[in-house]
């Protein structure tokens, strides 16, 4: 399953994130070619709560998942105006919105993983962070 992000600002801006999920799970597959940024390596920071071992994990998942969304989103203000598409294969969604509301996780949306019904209101960190081991949420 493939869900489609189109950002759109209003400097003409354009930014398409793509994730992947599994069907059965709706957990996001990690793209072969992902970045490992330096500061999401467990070493660094690690949640009070996490109980990954450092010697088989290096990376925290749930940084490296949501590494490209950060690095992208850093120059923008949680103000600036965007339009966002979430285009899944059933349908189309747009919404004029602030960075803020097109990226952060609405309240609304649970964890683990929405159901697939849900998707289409769910925000691009809740898919990113849906897959955590419920030690790292």
């Amino acid at each position: 399953m493939k869900i489609v992000y189109r950002f759109t600002f209003e400097d003409g801006t354009r930014k398409v994130f793509t994730v992947n999920l599994y069907t059965e799970s709706l957990n996001v597959v990690p793209p072969d070619h992902q970045t490992r940024p330096e500061w999401a390596k467990l070493a660094n920071y690690r949640c009070h709560h996490c109980q990954l071992d450092e010697n088989v994990v290096r990376y925290c998942p749930i940084a490296v998942n949501i590494s490209d969304v950060v690095d992208f989103f850093k120059f923008y203000t949680s103000h600036d105006k965007v339009e966002v598409l979430v285009v899944t294969e059933e349908r189309v969604y747009g919404k004029k919105t602030t960075v803020q509301k097109a990226v952060v996780t609405d309240d609304r949306v649970s964890r683990p993983s929405p159901p697939a019904s849900d998707l289409r209101t769910a925000s691009l960190e809740s898919i990113m962070l849906a897959d955590a081991p419920s030690t790292c949420v």
